[in-house]
C-alpha cells in the first residue's frame, strides 16, 4: 500500500470522529467569522447556554457589508450598520477578537473590492497565494492597461503593508 498523501495526513490529524451519517467531524484550529451569518449562530449559543469553544482561536471581521467608498460609521446602509452592531455585541459577549473597520488588522478585502469596482466588466483580477512559494500572486487584465497596472500596484502595496505589519 502506498503512503498517504499530505491531504490524507492532514485530514486524519484533524479528525475528531465519524458521525452516524458517515461524515467526518473535524477540528479546525482557526475560525474566521464575519457579520452575515454569525448572528443566528451566536443566538443558538445563547439559547443552549454554550460558549464559543475556543475564543482565542476565533477572529471576527466585518467585510461583506462594509461599503468600499464611505466607510465611516454609522453606515448609510442601515442593514449593514445593524449587522455590524450585532457582531460587535456578540464578540464582546463571547470574548472573540474583533477587527472592525478602523482596525489595522482588518485586511485588504476593501482594496480588492474597490479595484474590482473600478475595473468594472472590462477585465478581471486574480489574487491567490502560491502553493509552493511564500508569495501571493496578483494578476490583472483588462481593456485599460494603465488602470490595470495601477490597480495591481495598489493591491500589491496593500499586501506588502499587511505583511510588514
Amino acid at each position: 500500500m502506498a503512503g498517504r498523501t499530505l491531504y490524507e495526513k492532514i485530514w486524519a490529524s484533524h479528525t475528531v470522529g465519524i458521525l452516524p451519517t458517515g461524515q467526518t467531524q473535524l477540528f479546525i484550529g482557526l475560525h474566521l467569522i464575519h457579520e452575515i451569518t454569525t448572528a443566528p449562530a451566536f443566538d443558538m449559543l445563547r439559547e443552549k447556554g454554550m460558549d464559543v469553544a475556543f475564543p482565542e482561536r476565533t477572529f471576527a471581521t466585518v467585510d461583506h457589508i462594509v461599503p468600499t467608498d464611505i466607510r465611516t460609521r454609522p453606515f448609510l446602509d442601515s442593514e449593514a450598520e445593524e449587522l455590524t452592531q450585532a457582531l460587535e455585541k456578540n464578540v464582546g459577549q463571547f470574548g472573540v477578537e474583533f477587527f472592525g473597520v478602523e482596525s489595522p488588522n482588518q485586511g485588504i478585502v476593501h482594496v480588492i473590492e474597490d479595484a474590482k469596482r473600478r475595473l468594472g466588466q472590462s477585465g478581471r483580477l486574480i489574487i491567490r497565494p502560491s502553493g509552493t512559494e511564500p508569495v501571493i500572486r496578483v494578476m490583472g487584465e483588462g481593456d485599460d492597461r494603465e488602470l490595470v497596472e495601477q490597480l495591481v500596484d495598489d493591491i500589491c502595496a496593500a499586501l506588502s503593508a499587511k505583511a510588514a505589519a
